[in-house]
């Protein structure tokens, strides 16, 4: 069975029995009103994007910043009890070291004029560790970042059948 993208949570996983959605628990076949145009788009910090927008894969030359949200104030409070047991306290290290510890994700993200009166787009992931984010936006523009391998063309080049001989 294949790993598939949830209608309702847009995580990828694999169905359980009855098609249910693991992370939601949603059936995945019922899907009434849901724009199945919107896809998830998974995007590095770095990542060069085309210029269309996001969200209705049209042409533009306007690209939005956007901030990785910070993290839930109770994961704050946890890890840094956890670096203060296990760590030096922050007043005690080298201004380098706090450096190389601060974590942020930005994007560079495509948004048309007519989209963005919508309001500013908005993650629905953030992954500080490896500097992404996922955004709710159109197939044809994840189709555009991550262009499908072309198996047409590799199946219309047909061997001669004298190819052997050569």
């Amino acid at each position: 069975m294949l790993m598939i993208e949830c209608p309702h949570c847009h995580v990828r996983v694999l169905p359980m029995q009855n098609n249910i959605c693991p992370a939601c628990k949603e059936v995945i076949s019922d899907a009434p009103g849901l724009d199945m145009n919107k896809v998830a788009i998974t995007v590095r910090e770095s990542q060069k994007l085309p210029p269309y927008c996001y969200s209705c894969n049209s042409y533009t030359d306007r690209y939005v910043r956007i901030e990785g949200e910070e993290e839930p104030l109770w994961s704050k409070i946890i890890l840094g009890i956890g670096a203060f047991l296990f760590l030096r306290p922050k007043w005690l290290r080298r201004s380098d070291e706090l450096d190389e510890h601060t974590v942020n994700v930005f994007i560079f993200l495509p948004q048309c004029e007519q989209c963005a009166e919508f309001g500013k787009p908005k993650p629905i992931r953030v992954n500080f560790e490896d500097q992404q984010m996922t955004f709710l936006g159109s197939s044809a523009f994840r189709d555009r970042v991550y262009p499908k391998p072309e198996f047409a063309a590799s199946l219309e080049q047909e061997i001669p059948e004298d190819a052997d001989n050569e």
